[in-house]
This record gives C-alpha cells, sequence and structure tokens, in this order.
C-alpha cells in the first residue's frame, strides 16, 4: 500500500515576533520625532511656520499632492490597460493605507491589491505582472533620479559631493538588478523559478476546490503579460512612474516654497537632490511607509547649513508635504475601503434578486465583440460588466437557458408583475395603444395587415393590435403565457426562441421590452428583421441605462434587476445595434408623458424601418 503524502502545514508569523516588530517600528518612529526632529527644529516655531501660509500657497501645495495622487495609478494602467481609473485609483488608495500604517503593510497592499481588482475582473496573472512591473519601474526610477538630480545640481553650477555616492550606489544597484533580471529570464534558471509558482497557485485552487488545469501555467501567462507590457508599452510604463516621482518632488518644493523657504537658501537642485536620496535609502522598508525616515532625512539634508530659524522653515515644509503626500492619503484610502465594503454588502444582500442553484448561471461575453467584460459592480450571484472594447453593459454571470426558462415559465412571473392588478393592466393598455399610433404614424400609408409580436406574454398588445384591424401572431418563450395569451385571442402564438423562427412577411414586429432579457440581442434582431418584409417596421421598447434615474441610483436602480435583463443599452448603444443589422431609425421616443412611454423615467420606444 503506498504511503500517504505529508501533511501539508502552513507556517505562520509567531504572535510574539509580530509584537516585537510592532514595538521596534513604533520605537524608531517614536525616535525619529520625538529624538531627532526636536534636535534640528522647534516643534512650537515649526508650527507657527505652517500656520502663516497663505491660502494660494496652501492651495499651490495641495494642488501639487493631488496631481501626485492622480498620477499614481497610470503605471499599473500602462500594464493593464484596460483597467479603469477609478478602479486604479481605489485599489492603489486603499493599499496605500495599509502600506503606511502596518508593519510589513507593503505585503497586505499586495493582497488588498489582488482581492480589489480581482473583483472588478482581472486576472490574477494580470494583477501580478502589474504588481510586479510597477515595482521594478519605481524602483528603477528610484536608482536613476540621484544621477538625474547630480546632473541637475551640474547644470546649475551647484557643487553636491555627497550626491555622487549616492547616484553610484543608485547606478550599482541598477546594474546588479539588470544582471540579476537578465539571468533568471533568459536561462534555466527560469524554470526553476517559476515551477515552484504553478505549484504553489494549483495547491491553493484545489485548497478552494477549484481543480488546475494541468496544461495551464499561471507563470508563463504572467511571463507573457510582462512581455506584451515591456514589448510594447515599456515608455508608457517608464513616463508615467518618472512623472509620479516628479510631481512627489513638485509637492516637496510647493510645500517649502509655501512656509517660506527662499530658492536664494534651498535652490530647486537641492531639494531634488535631498528628495533622490530619501527616496533611494525609503525603498529600503524601516516603518511602514517610511514614517519618520522620510522626515528626518529630508529635514536633516536640507536645513544642513542654514540658520536656526531657517532650519525651522525646512523642517515646517517637509512637515507639510508630508501631511499632504502621508496623512491625507492614508485617510482616503481608510474611506475608500469602508466604501467599498459597505457597496458590497449592498449589492450582495441575500435574496435581493433571488437566490439560483449553481447550475443555472452562466458567464457569457459582449454580444458583439465576443470578449469578456471589466467588472462594475458585484450583485449577488450576479456581476454587472463592461465590454472593453465597445462599452456595452451586460450581465455576466447571468441565467444560462433552463435559469431563465424556470423563471419566466412560472405563471406567477405575469401574475405578479404587469397583470397583478388593474392598475398595471390598465398602464398596459395606454402603452398599447400609444404604441400602435407610433408604429401607424411609421407605416404612413403603407401595408399594415399583419403585425407579429416577440415576448407577447398574455397578449395585451396583440389584443389591441387585432382590435385594429391587424392580423396578428406571436412568440413567447413561456408555455404558460403563450397557453393563455393562444386561448385568448384564438390566433397562433409560438412558443420558444426568435431564432428558431422560419423566414416570414410580416408588416410589422414589434418586441416590448424583450431585447434586455434575450442571450445574443444582435442574432435576435437579425431573426426579428427576417420576419419582416422589405420597408416592414421594427418596434421595440426597453430601459434605457443612460438615464438619470440609472445614473443616480446605480445598484439601487429599479430597473437594474440583474437575473432578468441582462443588456443594458444607452441610446448610443440601441442604434449601434440598428446599424449592425440594417435597420434605419424612424423614431426615438423617450417623453415619459407620451402615451407610448407614460410614466417611464428610465425608459424608451424606438420605431426602426428595414431598407427597401
Amino acid at each position: 500500500m503506498p504511503e500517504a503524502p505529508p501533511a501539508t502545514t502552513t507556517r505562520r508569523t509567531p504572535p510574539g515576533r509580530r509584537v516585537i516588530v510592532g514595538v521596534i517600528t513604533a520605537g524608531l518612529i517614536a525616535l525619529a520625532f520625538f529624538g531627532l526632529m526636536p534636535a534640528l527644529a522647534d516643534y512650537p516655531d515649526v508650527w507657527r511656520a505652517i500656520q502663516g501660509v497663505s491660502v494660494f500657497s496652501l492651495l499651490v501645495a495641495a494642488a501639487a499632492a493631488v496631481l501626485n495622487q492622480l498620477l499614481g495609478p497610470l503605471p499599473t494602467m500602462a500594464v493593464i490597460p484596460q483597467l479603469r481609473f477609478g478602479h486604479a485609483l481605489s485599489a492603489r488608495l486603499a493599499s496605500t493605507t495599509a502600506a503606511n500604517t502596518i508593519p510589513g503593510g507593503g505585503a497586505v497592499g499586495v493582497g488588498l491589491t489582488y482581492v480589489m481588482l480581482g473583483r472588478w475582473g482581472h486576472t490574477g496573472a494580470e494583477i501580478g505582472a502589474s504588481v510586479a512591473l510597477t515595482g521594478i519601474w519605481n524602483n528603477l526610477v528610484r536608482m536613476l533620479l540621484p544621477t538625474g538630480a547630480l546632473l541637475a545640481a551640474a547644470l546649475s553650477g551647484i557643487e553636491m559631493p555627497s550626491l555622487v555616492d549616492g547616484a553610484l550606489i543608485g547606478v550599482m544597484s541598477l546594474g546588479v538588478a539588470s544582471i540579476a533580471m537578465v539571468i533568471v529570464l533568459r536561462s534555466t534558471l527560469k524554470d526553476r523559478v517559476l515551477r515552484p509558482i504553478d505549484r504553489f497557485v494549483a495547491w491553493v485552487r484545489r485548497l478552494l476546490g477549484k481543480p488546475a488545469d494541468p496544461g495551464d501555467s499561471p507563470s508563463q501567462r504572467f511571463l507573457g503579460i510582462i512581455g506584451d507590457a515591456v514589448g510594447t508599452r515599456w515608455q508608457r510604463l517608464m513616463l508615467t512612474t518618472l512623472a509620479y516621482h516628479l510631481s512627489l518632488y513638485a509637492a516637496l518644493l510647493a510645500a517649502l516654497r509655501a512656509v517660506g523657504v527662499d530658492p536664494g537658501e534651498v535652490h530647486w537642485a537641492e531639494v531634488l537632490a535631498a528628495f533622490s536620496l530619501v527616496r533611494l535609502i525609503s525603498a529600503i522598508p524601516i516603518t511602514p511607509g517610511a514614517l519618520g525616515v522620510i522626515e528626518v532625512g529630508l529635514t536633516g539634508l536640507l536645513a544642513s547649513g542654514l540658520t536656526e530659524t531657517k532650519a525651522e522653515l525646512v523642517a515646517a515644509g517637509v512637515l507639510l508635504f508630508r501631511f499632504l503626500t502621508y496623512a491625507v492619503p492614508t485617510v482616503a484610502g481608510a474611506v475608500v475601503g469602508v466604501a467599498r465594503n459597505r457597496s458590497k454588502a449592498k449589492g450582495m444582500r441575500p435574496g435581493r434578486w433571488g437566490e439560483y442553484p449553481a447550475e443555472q448561471l452562466q458567464n457569457a461575453v459582449c454580444f458583439r465583440c465576443r470578449v469578456r467584460g471589466d467588472l462594475r459592480w458585484h450583485l449577488g450571484q450576479f456581476a454587472l460588466v463592461d465590454c472593453p472594447q465597445c462599452g456595452q453593459a451586460f450581465m455576466s454571470p447571468r441565467l444560462n437557458h433552463d435559469g431563465r426558462l424556470a423563471l419566466y415559465g412560472a405563471a406567477e412571473y405575469f401574475d405578479a408583475g404587469v397583470y397583478r392588478n388593474d392598475g398595471a393592466k390598465g398602464l398596459q393598455r395606454t402603452w398599447a395603444e400609444g404604441r400602435l399610433d407610433l408604429i401607424d404614424h411609421a407605416v404612413d400609408g403603407s401595408p399594415r395587415e399583419s403585425l407579429f409580436e416577440v415576448g407577447c406574454a398574455y397578449g395585451m398588445f396583440l389584443e389591441a393590435a387585432q382590435a385594429r384591424g391587424y392580423r396578428v401572431a406571436g412568440l413567447e418563450f413561456s408555455p404558460v403565457a403563450a397557453g393563455v395569451a393562444s386561448q385568448r385571442l384564438g390566433c397562433t402564438i409560438h412558443v420558444g426562441e426568435v431564432v428558431d423562427l422560419a423566414v416570414s412577411n410580416h408588416d410589422v414586429v414589434a418586441f416590448w421590452d424583450v431585447i434586455e432579457h434575450v442571450p445574443d440581442p444582435k442574432a435576435f434582431l437579425e431573426a426579428a428583421v427576417r420576419l419582416i418584409r422589405p420597408g416592414g417596421i421594427v418596434a421595440l421598447s426597453c430601459p434605457r441605462f443612460d438615464s438619470l434615474s440609472a445614473r443616480l441610483l446605480r445598484t439601487r436602480w429599479w430597473t437594474l434587476k440583474p437575473h432578468k435583463h441582462i443588456w443594458h443599452f444607452t441610446r448610443a448603444d440601441l442604434r449601434r445595434l440598428l446599424t449592425d443589422v440594417g435597420l434605419a431609425e424612424v423614431r426615438m421616443v423617450r417623453n415619459p408623458f407620451v402615451a407610448g412611454n407614460r410614466w417611464r423615467i428610465d425608459s424608451l420606444v424606438l420605431v426602426a424601418r428595414k431598407p427597401v
């Protein structure tokens, strides 16, 4: 009998060790602020200097700090081009808060980045590549900054012998790191490094009950994304990373000038030199967010050789800079984290849209571009995503055919909906008459004998059309509703989907609040067009995703209904869809006071014509 494999154990950091690390970190920060900083400047005088800052100067410094935060997500977006700016900024702020407040918080920040970007639909390989590349480029710029500062000092005629050592260390570090990367990636060491990563990913997936594909190599996908980013977007990555660091320098310079540090006493090139050296030193994670290290380092370097009064101004400028670029983003990241958790809790309330078996759910792609979407909102078992190519909003996961049949096949779906009471039925009749008026106006003297409705439910619209002299027929996905309509009207009501119908020659095809429910709107509309004669009319209605209520209410929008509404169309989306299938728009009605759209502030009625 084969021997059982040894049990896998997870190594945990002993609690005592974490306490010791926390105590040492707190001690270092206390030493910096209560030991070293008072030796450089007197806090009461520093506070008076900060109080003397003018509103305009403070706004300039704050604007520089805000610009720095806005530039921060751009390197990540250079690696993941489909990443939304808001998502990238939120993930960066949340991870920055962790890195700035927890000993070893950089690892926690990376974990938060994985969680947040993963919930927005990005793969582990994409996130891992972005973390790796932005980290490499970030340190690359840190290493090059002293050399750039030395060049700036030389051009400005300022002698800085101490900067030579920093520049030399940066260049040597860059050289060693580059050689190490080339050796690992261009030799057999690469496989020896990457194989354990694949085994670790497979182990984690087994723990989560998600067996890995034996032919899949996460590390190779990771390298493929890195190769694509470096090969095609390395300039963008370098420029955005450099812009981020230089904007941070600009915030420091603006804060120093705001408190009254004169350019004649501390030249901009000297500020750049001190900034570059401290950035290089702060690459070593001594304290969370280099708290204390940056304050003491910048103040010590910039105040060297100045009078006590000027040194206090320098300290005031450095502390103002750190407040704007450390304290404010840390608080902002905490707010983002809280808001995200509250939004997630609201969007994932059990039972809000019902609970569905896993076998009735399926992932989807954009009907037009055939690509998966970028996550916008989690909605319980469902999620609203946006096509990265055309912007179409849709649900993925969504109900599959069996799930939709179970939902729409029950009589309760109709009896508790548009047919629930006399008021609802009366509004349905108002819509029917108003929509027939729009159709009659569009027909304008052409033959108007045959009308076919897709998604006819219990046949209320067909009944109104029949009363106006149309020869009517219909199609209904629900066998229950089709039976009711057929018995009520005495006409042919097919059961199934429009794509399964044979070509016909109707004058009008109508479908009211149907197109958002179907699996493929383009295939659906193409099939509907095959049912009408040349010059015939297509009429439809649907919710409008660019309505004011949809924009303001977001996940609370009453028409979101992720279990029913697969697609969410804007006016531009619908017009693009008409063009895709060769229809010409006749009229689009959004006015909630027009009978065909009565009281519907977030919907539209559209009438189009098939070319002759």
